[in-house]
């Protein structure tokens, strides 16, 4: 593996091969050839891994969507009934537009992150206000 990568080690040139320095310390136009159709082949043998960035994207989707989707649901009901209660949560009420834009969009990621923060908003207005129901 190493011999592939690198054709001239630091200390010469490699057992077999001959010097890949011209005259002048510049490398060859073989050399250089030999260096980017190794790169050509480190690159082809990434495309496969490529090509499963969609699977994983698949799997994550997969993965959070009902859970985002019920999480979404509570804060929804949980807003609607106490959000006239609290200016706190009554400024959460955009950001669970957002995160239901985002679930629309099957943008799962980013409607979890949403969700999140809204949880955090709730999570602080039912500590700083004990009238308010637990979550």
């Amino acid at each position: 593996m190493y011999q592939q990568i690198y054709p001239q080690p630091a200390f010469g040139a490699m057992p077999g091969q001959g010097s890949t320095l011209g005259a002048a310390g510049q490398g060859t136009a073989d050399a250089q050839t030999g260096a980017l159709g190794q790169i050509a082949g480190a690159l082809g043998t990434m495309l496969p891994y490529q090509a499963g960035l969609s699977f994983e994207q698949q799997a994550l989707n997969s993965f959070l969507r009902e859970p985002v989707s019920s999480l979404i649901r509570r804060q929804y009901d949980y807003l609607s009934s106490n959000a006239t209660k609290s200016e706190q949560l009554t400024a959460c009420l955009p950001a669970l537009a957002q995160a239901a834009q985002a679930f629309g969009a099957a943008d799962f990621a980013t409607a979890f992150n949403i969700a999140y923060q809204i949880h955090r908003c709730i999570a602080i207005a039912v500590l700083t206000n004990p009238t308010l129901p637990a979550v």
